[in-house]
């Protein structure tokens, strides 16, 4: 009967200690910095007009800056590779044609 009362006893104080600290701890909020927006093609075009329109948006939606960036060259490779290699936390996205687009397999 004892062990029982000891877990008991243990499980009541982690689900109190649970409640008190449930409130402490928060995630920030995305996006906490600014966002870069790369774009394949040159500034001017319909896929920059496009990124600028979106950014503006999410802009005074989110409260937070969003940087529209041109990489032009090799048909948006330069722009899809420089996002690929950019480090995978939401901060840099790609604005580029389907042909941008390709399918790889999870690390």
């Amino acid at each position: 009967m004892q062990p029982h009362r000891r877990n008991l006893l243990r499980l009541t104080a982690g689900a109190a200690a649970i409640s008190v600290m449930h409130g402490s701890a928060h995630a920030q909020g995305y996006p906490s910095r600014p966002v870069h927006l790369i774009v394949g093609f040159a500034a001017g075009g319909p896929l920059d007009t496009g990124a600028r329109l979106i950014a503006q948006a999410l802009e005074e939606r989110l409260h937070q800056s969003f940087i529209v960036e041109n990489h032009a060259g090799a048909s948006g490779n330069v722009a899809a590779a420089e996002v690929a290699r950019a480090n995978p936390d939401g901060y840099t996205l790609l604005v580029g044609a389907a042909a941008n687009a390709w399918e790889c397999e999870p690390l």
